[in-house]
């Protein structure tokens, strides 16, 4: 089964570009993912543009607890410094 989503990036409230997405699920996947959209009053299309959007909110942070973890990891300020040298010097490049 093959269904085509568009999927919008924004920024504040600006869309800059929307493409088309083609993916392929079984008929189980379908079939739950389309019960959710009704039970949601949603399209198919946007529910999962939707549960994509929250999956890489959540993603995107940390718990307080891991942030503490993070921060009292032994190597951690000195991990930040060596980075920051590196990033100045342009040794490394973002992507």
């Amino acid at each position: 089964m093959v269904i085509s989503i568009d999927v919008c990036i924004q920024m504040n409230t600006f869309v800059y570009m929307t493409h088309t997405v083609s993916i392929r699920m079984d008929k189980n996947l379908y079939q739950s993912i389309n019960k959710v959209a009704k039970a949601n009053k949603r399209s198919i299309s946007n529910y999962i543009e939707y549960a994509m959007e929250r999956f890489l909110l959540e993603e995107s942070f940390v718990s307080e607890e891991e942030m503490g973890e993070i921060l009292s990891h032994k190597d951690f300020a000195s991990n930040v410094k060596t980075a920051k040298k590196q990033i100045k010097s342009k040794e490394v490049r973002f992507v």
